[in-house]
């Protein structure tokens, strides 16, 4: 049995700075900037589209993001096969973000009699979303089944919890995830959405606050709320335009929580498009901690 791992380029892992103790293959999604199309990790990154998209010269350059195609998905599958792989865990960023997983799940049986393919829905995002592709990567390099491996993510996903936050509306309104006049008022009044990935992987608002960094301490006392953040591994998201954002919610962290070295990961392009440069987020698993958690401060 050779077996391998292919996950959407969404999760991180190609930022994260380690190299990997199992075989890896990224599902390109694509970022659209206006109208040029890229391929994410290909011929955009995260650092170039925070570039193009404040550039001050084009204020209104607006970012979008597509999954990969069917013909993209039929042809990895078919690489794989000629590699000589026959099974491959596909874990993909949450449905209710993307259709990554309905493609996927489309184009599967044609490879029925030539691979064993487990589709698995995250419902999770980033860094969250990479610490299961990494903990799937491990237990398949181990000989572990997908029924195992399925109820591991199952069970790191439950206890999990991301949130983030925005510094500016302007990008958001742009790309119509608020309403305009709703949106002049919070830029007015520097009012900051505090943003929630709930259960079913879908985004919610879950605070409206006043200033960054009144949304950053109730991004932490939502985690503190749950169960304790001394019990928890924690990943921080950013972006370079955001890089001050985190480095005061690590402040808070250390100073409210005794929490310190939390690992900042800069976002993947896939979200800088659908969300704006501005934006920084925080990660949690209870309980359990997930393998990259152990291997980021190792490497540290």
């Amino acid at each position: 049995m050779k077996s391998i791992v292919v996950a959407t380029s969404s999760c991180c892992l190609q930022g994260v700075g380690i190299t990997l103790p199992f075989e890896l293959e990224l599902l390109r999604m694509h970022v659209k900037v206006d109208t040029v199309e890229f391929t994410d990790g290909k011929n955009i990154n995260s650092e170039r589209l925070v570039e193009i998209m404040t550039n001050p010269l084009h204020p209104n350059v607006l970012a979008s993001s597509t999954p990969a195609s069917d013909h993209e998905i039929a042809n990895l599958f078919a690489q794989l096969v000629q590699r000589g792989y026959t099974h491959v865990f596909v874990s993909c960023i949450s449905s209710q973000f993307s259709d990554s997983l309905a493609i996927i799940e489309r184009v599967r049986p044609r490879f029925a009699d030539k691979l064993s393919i487990c589709v698995y829905d995250t419902k999770s995002i980033n860094i969250a979303e990479g610490a299961l592709v990494y903990e799937a990567g491990v237990m398949l390099s181990q000989g572990k089944s997908f029924d195992d491996i399925v109820a591991r993510l199952d069970t790191l996903r439950a206890n999990s919890d991301v949130y983030f936050t925005v510094s500016r509306l302007d990008y958001l309104i742009r790309n119509k995830k608020i309403s305009a006049p709703a949106g002049w008022v919070a830029n007015l009044l520097d009012i900051k959405p505090v943003i929630h990935l709930d259960e079913t992987g879908t985004l919610v608002v879950s605070d409206k606050v006043r200033k960054t960094q009144k949304a950053i301490t109730r991004i932490a006392e939502h985690l503190a709320k749950r169960a304790g953040l001394c019990a928890s591994a924690l990943f921080i998201a950013d972006t370079a335009m955001s890089r001050d954002m985190s480095v005061a919610l690590q402040q808070l962290l250390a100073q409210q929580y005794g929490l310190t070295q939390v690992p900042i990961v800069d976002l993947s392009a896939i979200s800088i498009a659908n969300h704006g440069p501005f934006a920084v987020g925080l990660v949690a698993f209870y309980g359990d901690i997930p393998l990259l958690y152990h291997r980021l401060h190792n490497a540290a």
